[in-house]
């Protein structure tokens, strides 16, 4: 009761809240048990950082713990008898530690799931496995890698210090990388050209980064550009990350979200003109502005470049079910992920790619277990690419004056299996090397046989194609060096320069048929 007023405390609902006021009598909603603290870690929802390097970490992935700076997991701590349980929010799965000393999350609990977690004289807090009786520690590997695990020792040291922050409320979603898909119509939030945003057929990995409760910037990680509300109901991506950035996201009833950007007070919303799907701002939240947040692991599907680092070479699907190690881009590839493997077809002949027994690379119009290929990041920010049924990694061997791309065996892969998967949103009509070019009316070819003069002829001639720019090209005699030139007066004729009016837009009109 207060001394002043002569009223007593009172805890009452109003609707979810549960609000603290002052009544005129004690009654049962005035009534509180006082229960004696007798030291250490209260039960409650944690924010878990290591002192150190100030890391937190998260169970994002079935039985992976992985260690971050974003806000990506929090913990439910709850004491069990004279040692602890820490469960993560984010996936339910409870924090373990087995006999290699490994951290992982599981659904069940065990002494290998149970801690003990003291304070020290600095009010750190040390957390020890119950069944290993080590330390949970994170360990810096290399210049930005860092390594949850368990420690031995008398005393946990630095490394092993831990602030738990006691948090009050659970966000609807968590930072980390999402795919962001869009409920009623399935296609992905994609910032592919610029600062234009669509509805996107493959995916694009966008950051959450938390500004406020519930308030969020969106960063998409291939273009580097934020999600943007504009006038007009418009929705673009910039470089910076200002209040036009900022977007409310709420949790829906049906697990789906809603977008609401700050600034405009409007709801992000995907819908199609003719063949195109428009990102823009609704006055309000329905189905079309809905959207799923996929946590992100790995690749994601859609059309990459495949590099290999070492000596930068390309390959490709040219000739049948061969594969050719290449300078320049005669292929782009089509990496999808199917259960917990990847098929990688070529765009250009739409065959899978495969590895045989004597360790050769093929493509095949079939994916089986030979096509069938796990890609894992390294430390590096490059993949490796392991085939699934011959347990070894795709690699680019130099021989000689010759590049070689083939498989290779180890435990692990080295700096020539090492590869960027560099994601291309514009698939081209044609892609660069050397080509016939033959009229589809008149069935001659294209040459330039004499001087700069052009002309059909009934025997092939080879040329060369180079990519200048998107859908434009410039078209090379091989034997003259020459290469196409658009006149003044509505002339064509070949020129050793290869300037502006030696470039030509191409255009697919139908199978092999071209514009």
């Amino acid at each position: 009761v207060n001394q002043q007023h002569n009223r007593w405390v009172r805890l009452g609902s109003a609707g979810e809240n549960f609000i603290v006021n002052q009544q005129t009598y004690c009654g049962p909603w005035e009534k509180f048990n006082f229960i004696h603290h007798a030291g250490g870690l209260i039960d409650g929802v944690y924010r878990l950082r290591q002192t150190e390097y100030s890391q937190l970490f998260a169970n994002l992935n079935e039985g992976d713990v992985a260690t971050s700076e974003l806000e990506q997991d929090l913990w439910r701590v709850a004491r069990d008898d004279d040692a602890y349980t820490i469960q993560s929010v984010r996936s339910g799965n409870f924090l373990g530690a087995n006999e290699n000393l490994e951290v992982y999350a599981t659904d069940s609990t065990s002494d290998a799931e149970r801690w003990t977690i003291d304070q020290n004289d600095d009010g750190n807090w040390c957390v020890r496995n119950v069944e290993r009786g080590y330390w949970l520690r994170v360990r810096k590997a290399g210049s930005d890698n860092y390594v949850l695990e368990l420690n031995g020792g008398n005393a946990c040291g630095g490394w092993a210090w831990w602030d738990f922050d006691m948090v009050h409320s659970v966000p609807d979603l968590f930072e980390g990388d999402y795919i962001i898909q869009n409920n009623q119509f399935k296609r992905y939030l994609a910032n592919t050209d610029g600062g234009v945003v669509q509805g996107a057929e493959y995916p694009e990995v966008w950051r959450v980064l938390r500004e406020g409760e519930n308030t969020y910037s969106l960063f998409d990680l291939n273009s580097h550009n934020y999600l943007r509300g504009i006038g007009n109901n418009q929705v673009d991506a910039v470089g910076h990350n200002e209040i036009w950035e900022k977007w409310i996201i709420t949790k829906e009833s049906d697990g789906a979200y809603c977008i609401k950007n700050v600034q405009y007070g409007q709801w992000a919303r995907l819908g199609n003109e003719g063949e195109n799907w428009v990102v823009n701002q609704q006055t309000f939240c329905g189905p079309w502005e809905k959207w799923n947040f996929i946590s992100h692991h790995g690749l994601v599907d859609g059309v990459y470049r495949l590099r290999q680092t070492e000596y930068s070479k390309l390959f490709a699907n040219i000739n049948q079910d061969e594969i050719e190690t290449v300078d320049n881009e005669q292929d782009l590839w089509r990496v999808i992920r199917s259960a917990d493997f990847y098929t990688i077809q070529s765009v250009r002949s739409g065959l899978f790619l495969g590895a045989a027994a004597d360790n050769t690379v093929y493509t095949s119009s079939e994916a089986g277990d030979a096509e069938a290929w796990d890609i894992t990041e390294n430390k590096d920010g490059n993949y490796c690419v392991r085939n699934v049924f011959r347990n070894y990694w795709l690699r680019v061997r130099k021989d000689g004056d010759d590049f070689i791309t083939e498989m290779n065996g180890g435990k692990s892969c080295g700096g020539w299996a090492w590869w960027a998967f560099e994601k291309e949103t514009h698939i081209p009509a044609v892609f660069e090397g050397e080509y016939f070019i033959k009229s589809n009316q008149w069935g001659k070819y294209l040459a330039n046989l004499e001087g700069d003069a052009m002309k059909g002829v009934d025997s092939p001639r080879v040329w060369k194609v180079t990519k200048e720019s998107d859908g434009v090209y410039s078209l090379q005699d091989v034997e003259s060096q020459n290469y196409l030139r658009c006149g003044n007066q509505n002339d064509v004729n070949a020129v050793e320069q290869n300037a502006g009016w030696e470039k030509w837009y191409i255009t697919k009109e139908g199978h092999g048929v071209y514009c």
